[in-house]
């Protein structure tokens, strides 16, 4: 049941072209491409930032630029491994190489196109240095276009090509990693590739990637992209009376104090504190005060009576609890649902039908950044919360069962006997070090006489190293199921695009140019359009403020274009096609008769795709012009920064026109086949 869901080709297999059969598809595909951009922006991107930012503070250089190229590889992994299911699975090199061009160009175009758009009313113009940056990252971007126009005119692709791109994009990491000379611009020109969507919600000024689910309402995104200000922001269990009573934006943190203690000094003493500064109260108002000496009743009764307290309302405390209590299921089996009346009908709508699935990706990818937590009740002891510890053990079980469930689905075979007696095995494993862990906190938190100081710093210690192993190995099975869940919904909608190429004989390469590419690049356009909005909810002073704001995240997000495209090319084509023909998946569509270097696969059966060559030409042409517009001379940028409005609408339209022209000349190719 679960593989034939999981494989249009049988679920749509007796379908015909009609209505109900575009609708149920559509749906099909708009719930793939959603749950691609979750798993991606919310499940992998957020565990694999977890994993290499351990070791950022000994990080070298070369480390740190390895890790942004690992966290930009996931932010991509969508339309990566999306490609890779076109070369190997459906051997559908045609409708790989379309979606590339057409989410390249969709990028290149219409997302900065809508860019230049969105910041047009500040006229922001960028620094120097930035252009700089640009410049180079086009010219890199100029060489695989071009790459790709040759691939076209050919009409194969080779081992030799595959090669040459992989070379390329080797030579960009290196520029990257060389080429800079301030390590804070390689780290801002890398994060903007790489999303690091931490898994409370919690997001650095670089990041780029965010929930699909989340971007649908941009007011919902603007909230989760602020960070919290505050003394009780690290640690909302610090919540105490005092602070939930502070109705002053100044009110001064104190630290909690049980309620039967005395008030924090004299009367006498209190005459010269701030009388505007809330204190923290040390007893409810319906029980008579308390009194270190009953002589001085009546100089306490005068002194409270002046300052008129207000009563502590205990019922707002245990609201504001439950409140805390419902918010932490709910944001961690289905975030979404948080803020709900806030939302928009449509995304009520999604959210709800997203649960089912949510819940499954949060069983099945374990993601922690760690295990353990201090005590309120003494800072020398760490506990596992019962809801961690719940969730462990359904991990251990969960887990297993999943990658071997998935990776049967992707092979599409039934499950053999051995593999199920690993998964037992991996199984118990999970369980057994689960409890051994639950155990070995419950032994460092004993207490005993006997022990001295530095023992228990020492068994404080090799806890920590242990819980951050056991925390890397939950994070990398997290990343195992997180891929595979990527690959077997890339994998359906491959299978969708197959499945409409039969039945309309539409050619691949306009599906790829199409709807396929368009799908891919939505969170791309949702996502960095976002970031260049979010200068508006840094609350600047100033506009020269809110103008260099504007600029760096202008900046970012049109670094993170760059970054996409070269991804897309060079490693959506170069190393898909090199695996492919390594392993020979393409069959009889590889000849294999040339040299190894020269071996190729044709990408159409017949002549050249003149779409493809239409698109990588139209492609060229606007990276031609953003290298003059970002060229640095004055003219253009005075120019560029007045009008830049109708520079973004040129982009788009310029992108449209190429649409345009690969449909018609699909559909006049269609009707002269019919005539013959």
């Amino acid at each position: 049941m679960i593989s034939v869901l999981l494989h249009p080709t049988k679920l749509f297999a007796s379908s015909s072209l009609d209505v109900q059969f575009v609708v149920l598809s559509l749906a099909y595909v708009v719930f793939c491409f959603i749950l691609l951009g979750v798993c991606a922006s919310d499940y992998l991107c957020p565990t694999v930032s977890t994993i290499t930012g351990a070791q950022s503070s000994t990080a070298t250089r070369s480390r740190g630029v390895l890790a942004a190229v690992l966290l930009a590889w996931c932010n991509s992994s969508p339309d990566l491994i999306t490609n890779f299911m076109s070369w190997t699975s459906s051997n559908a090199p045609a409708l790989s190489v379309g979606e590339v061009l057409g989410s390249c160009g969709f990028i290149l175009c219409v997302v900065q196109g809508a860019l230049f758009i969105v910041m047009s009313p500040l006229g922001t113009q960028l620094e120097p240095n930035h252009a700089l940056h640009l410049r180079h990252d086009l010219a890199f971007v100029l060489a695989a276009a071009a790459m790709m126009l040759y691939v076209s005119f050919r009409n194969e692709v080779t081992l030799l090509n595959c090669l040459a791109m992989l070379g390329l994009y080797s030579g960009y990491i290196a520029s990257k990693t060389w080429g800079c000379s301030d390590s804070n611009e390689l780290s801002l020109e890398l994060s903007a590739q790489a999303p690091v969507s931490g898994s409370n919600n919690e997001l650095e000024p670089s990041t780029l990637k965010f929930s699909v689910l989340s971007a649908l309402d941009y007011t919902a995104l603007y909230a989760a992209m602020q960070q919290p200000k505050g003394p009780l922001t690290d640690d909302l269990d610090a919540i105490t009376l005092q602070t939930l009573e502070a109705h002053h934006s100044d009110a001064q943190y104190v630290a909690p104090r049980s309620l039967s203690e005395p008030p924090n000094g004299s009367p006498h003493l209190a005459k010269n504190a701030d009388l505007n500064t809330v204190v923290a109260h040390s007893s409810p108002s319906t029980f008579e005060r308390y009194r270190d000496n009953e002589d001085m009743a009546p100089a306490n009764d005068a002194y409270y009576d002046d300052n008129d307290v207000s009563p502590i309302a205990y019922s707002d405390t245990l609201r504001s609890r439950l409140l805390r209590l419902r918010e932490g299921a709910l944001f961690l089996f289905a975030p979404q649902l948080l803020n709900f009346r806030a939302l928009p009908m449509y995304s009520k709508v999604l959210a709800i039908a997203m649960v089912p699935l949510t819940v499954n990706l949060r069983l099945t990818c374990p993601q922690f950044d760690v295990l353990l937590r201090r005590s309120t009740v003494s800072a020398n002891r760490t506990i596992l919360e019962p809801k961690t510890l719940a969730l462990l053990l359904a991990h251990s079980v969960c887990v297993p069962a999943c990658t071997l469930l998935l990776v049967g689905v992707l092979v599409d075979s039934q499950i053999p006997w051995w593999s199920i007696l690993v998964c037992g095995l991996v199984t118990t494993g999970l369980l057994s070090s689960t409890i051994m862990f639950r155990w070995q906190v419950a032994q460092v938190n004993r207490f005993s006489l006997h022990d001295t100081e530095l023992h228990d710093s020492r068994a404080a210690y090799k806890l920590g190293v242990l819980e951050q192993y056991f925390v890397t190995v939950l994070n990398s099975l997290g990343i195992i199921n997180c891929v595979l869940w990527i690959a077997v919904f890339a994998n359906a909608l491959v299978e969708v695009m197959v499945t409409y190429q039969h039945l309309t004989n539409i050619s691949e390469g306009v599906l790829g140019l199409t709807i396929f590419s368009w799908g891919n690049s939505v969170s791309d356009l949702v996502s960095n359009v976002a970031m260049c909005k979010l200068h508006l909810k840094m609350g600047s002073q100033s506009r020269d403020e809110q103008v260099q704001l504007a600029s760096r995240y202008f900046f970012i997000a049109l670094s993170a274009c760059l970054g996409g495209i070269l991804l897309n090319i060079l490693i959506g084509v170069g190393l898909s096609g090199f695996i492919s023909m390594s392993m020979n998946a393409n069959g009889n569509g590889m000849d294999s008769t040339k040299i190894w270097l020269f071996r190729s696969v044709s990408i159409q059966s017949h002549a050249p795709d003149y779409k493809f060559i239409i698109s990588s030409a139209f492609i060229l042409v606007q990276n031609v012009v953003l290298l003059v517009v970002f060229s640095g001379a004055d003219v253009v940028s005075k120019w560029v920064t007045r009008y830049s409005r109708y520079v973004g609408i040129m982009f788009c339209s310029w992108w449209g026109l190429a649409t345009l022209v690969s449909v018609i000349i699909e559909v006049t190719a269609s009707t002269s086949s019919a005539i013959r």
